[in-house]
Order: structure tokens, then C-alpha cells, then sequence
């Protein structure tokens, strides 16, 4: 979305910036100097959606950390918890639990592999 609003808005300003800026290019002798200012113009604005671009992935990327983490160790505390429970119903929690675990490992993110390119899960 953001590139299509970018390329309009250059074909917009080109159209109706030409007339004006063939005035100005006319009155001064020199219009590679003009060329070569917006081109750096260009280059500037470029390099800052890069970089905010880098910025927004970077911090997508936090936040799935935290989350992850997060969720790892509430299913840590619950497997400690399951663990003080009596025989019968703590081993069943435990199994459980552990096939949850098994479940988002395995399938989820082997879905979100396939549609998000997500990395394999680390085996430590």
C-alpha cells in the first residue's frame, strides 16, 4: 500500500510539477544541477522508508519474542504446578500439557511456515 500511494504521488507531482519546473529549468542556465537535486531528493526519502521500514519489522519481531517467551514459561509454571498435583490427575495434566506443546511445535508452525515463511523451530 505504502508503494502505491509513493508511485501516485510522484506521477501526481510529476503531471502537475513539469510546467513549473520547466519555467525554473528555462530561467537557470544549469539543469543538471536541478536534475541531480531532485534525484538526491528521491535518494533521501528512499533511504528513510528504508529505514523505518527496518525499524517497523524490527520491532514486529520483539514482540513476537516477548510473546513466545512469555507463553514458554507460563507452560513451564504449569508443568512445575501439574507436578504437586495427586497421581492420577497431575499425570494427566502434565500429558496434556505436553501435547500442546507437541501440537503448536509440529502443526502450527509448520502452517505458519507454509504461509509466512516462518523459520523452522530451533531443536535446543
Amino acid at each position: 500500500m505504502t508503494a502505491i500511494v509513493s508511485v501516485s504521488f510522484t506521477w501526481l507531482g510529476s503531471i502537475f510539477l513539469r510546467p513549473i519546473f520547466r519555467m525554473f529549468v528555462r530561467s537557470r542556465g544549469g539543469s543538471n544541477d536541478v536534475v541531480g537535486n531532485v534525484l538526491s531528493s528521491f535518494g533521501v526519502l528512499y533511504g528513510i522508508l528504508v529505514g523505518l521500514t527496518a525499524v517497523a519489522a524490527y520491532q514486529n519481531w520483539s514482540t513476537v519474542d516477548v510473546n513466545v517467551t512469555k507463553e514458554a514459561g507460563a507452560m513451564l509454571t504449569l508443568h512445575q504446578e501439574f507436578s504437586t498435583y495427586p497421581a492420577p490427575l497431575g499425570g494427566e495434566l502434565r500429558d496434556l500439557l505436553r501435547n500442546l506443546g507437541r501440537f503448536e511445535v509440529k502443526e502450527e508452525w509448520a502452517v505458519l511456515k507454509k504461509e509466512s515463511y516462518l523459520p523452522a523451530p530451533s531443536r535446543s
